[in-house]
């Protein structure tokens, strides 16, 4: 909010906003609509509140494909254990909903919660692996990549357990480049900034107004098939 208001006073025409905590903001970004500011909005959107133009995260789709990218490696009839965050966003609900219609109630072993940190996502793993006496749990599901932020430390050797995590950080290369993760599903990150920007600039210089003001932005599987591709966009992102 505190930003909102430097942006207000500082009689900014309009800004680009991923709003992870929507209600925190809301009675800012109300207020700059009121203001006549022009707000785009990217990965997320705030109900109830009407952009210049918003894109967003598929997370339906994206729980989808890892789930769906999972089950290509997974044994016949092996169960999984998802990992979510333990205080779950609506877009974290979506994903877990799009894995759990992709899997079916007999592939799921267990549903983990755990912060969103990396390690409180190796002590949940680990702790989960430890508890599973039977041997039940035949592959993972990250439905964030907390767990690959730092080192390897997962309790598996690679190449052992199928992995498939959603992605956020670059950091998760080396995952798939040691054999721990099979795959990551990815977000379109860099055409949400193209696109989130182009509207803006158009409509503050062009007085033009997206066409389609609202899109919900599909995301991909990366894995060893596309992975340098993928790693040199990246690269040049990062530039």
């Amino acid at each position: 909010p505190a930003s909102l208001a430097s942006l207000f006073i500082e009689e900014a025409d309009g800004f680009i906003i991923s709003p992870a905590e929507p209600e925190i903001i809301r009675s800012s970004i109300e207020f700059a609509l009121e203001q006549e500011q022009e707000v785009v909005f990217f990965e997320n959107q705030i109900d109830g509140v009407q952009p210049l133009a918003a894109y967003i995260a598929d997370e339906v789709a994206a729980g989808r494909l890892a789930a769906e990218a999972l089950l290509t490696t997974l044994p016949t009839k092996g169960r999984v254990a998802i990992l979510i965050n333990d205080n779950p966003s609506l877009g974290m609900q979506d994903r877990l909903a799009g894995a759990r219609a992709t899997l079916g109630y007999r592939r799921i072993e267990k549903v983990v919660g755990c912060a969103p940190d990396y390690q409180s996502a190796i002590e949940t793993i680990r702790a989960t692996q430890e508890a599973d006496h039977n041997n039940l749990i035949k592959g993972w599901l990250f439905l964030g990549d907390w767990p690959l932020l730092g080192m390897p430390a997962l309790p598996w050797k690679p190449g052992e357990l199928p992995c498939v995590a959603i992605q956020s950080s670059p950091s998760a290369f080396m995952y798939i480049d040691q054999g721990y993760v099979s795959a990551l599903i990815v977000h379109p990150y860099y055409d949400w900034g193209k696109l989130s920007m182009t509207a803006l600039v158009n409509k503050l210089h062009k007085q033009k107004t997206p066409k389609e003001r609202i899109q919900r932005n599909a995301p991909r599987i990366v894995d060893w098939r596309n992975i340098e591709s993928y790693r040199e966009s990246w690269k040049a992102w990062l530039k």
